[in-house]
């Protein structure tokens, strides 16, 4: 009976242990998955900060070129003489008294 007596504490000492270290062991497992997903978000907000930084610039242009276009439409709409312009410069159009002298550029 001594011999039972004494394997009881060793169950229990056992399976004590072997808790101790499945606790252990899920708090490690935990531990890892919130430090990955942890990475996870930090690789992620810098991807949205790059994406946005290079969409703020691309604005930046874009409102630039927008302003451009906008003052390029006011003086189209009231300046005849940049009509006039324009038709010299893109198309070669010439006044009626106007002549032309082609030189070659050889």
């Amino acid at each position: 009976m001594s011999e039972k007596g004494a394997t009881g504490p060793f169950i229990m000492l056992f399976f004590y242990r072997l808790t101790r270290r499945l606790v252990l062991a899920s708090m490690v497992a935990l531990l890892l998955v919130l430090i990955h997903r942890s990475v996870d978000c930090v690789i992620t907000y810098r991807d949205v900060e790059t994406n946005h930084d290079k969409l703020s610039a691309r604005m930046e242009d874009l409102q630039l070129r927008n302003a451009e276009l906008e003052q390029e439409c006011n003086r189209l709409a009231t300046d005849f003489s940049y009509y006039e312009q324009l038709a010299r410069e893109e198309f070669g159009y010439v006044k009626a008294d106007e002549v032309i002298y082609l030189v070659p550029l050889h």
